[in-house]
């Protein structure tokens, strides 16, 4: 049995294993700012980085990164911003194989999207 620090609850074993992971693992939070009529990025990647081993943020990762979004949402054009869970998903997925390879770790991935008003694209 496990007690949390405050001394008055009980951890059950999954919340365990998942602070475990996330601690072994880290975690990568990526806010995604898209144009809802071109259904392109308005601008770069937001990338937070916490306790990702093997990613430097001096070493081009977020570049890196902000091809493969661009990339993930190329592939799903304009219509993606319908179903925002999927194209989250599609931004999670495609970064979770680019970390992997590059990096060999298995974060927990994060993706946010924020449309932008229609018009406000990055110039």
């Amino acid at each position: 049995m496990f007690i949390e620090d405050d001394g008055f609850r009980e951890i059950d074993l999954e919340t365990l294993k998942e602070r475990k992971k996330l601690a072994f693992n880290g975690v990568v939070s990526v806010t995604v700012t898209v144009d809802p009529s071109s259904g392109e990025m308005a601008s770069d990647p937001v990338i937070t980085l916490q306790g990702v081993g093997g990613i430097d943020g001096a070493n081009g990762f977020r570049g890196e990164a902000a091809e493969v979004i661009a990339d993930a949402l190329s592939e799903l054009g304009p219509g993606a911003l319908s179903d925002i869970p999927a194209t989250e998903e599609k931004i999670r997925l495609a970064l979770k194989r680019f970390i992997k390879r590059t990096a060999g770790s298995k974060p927990l991935i994060i993706p946010r999207i924020v449309r932008t008003p229609n018009g406000n694209s990055r110039q």
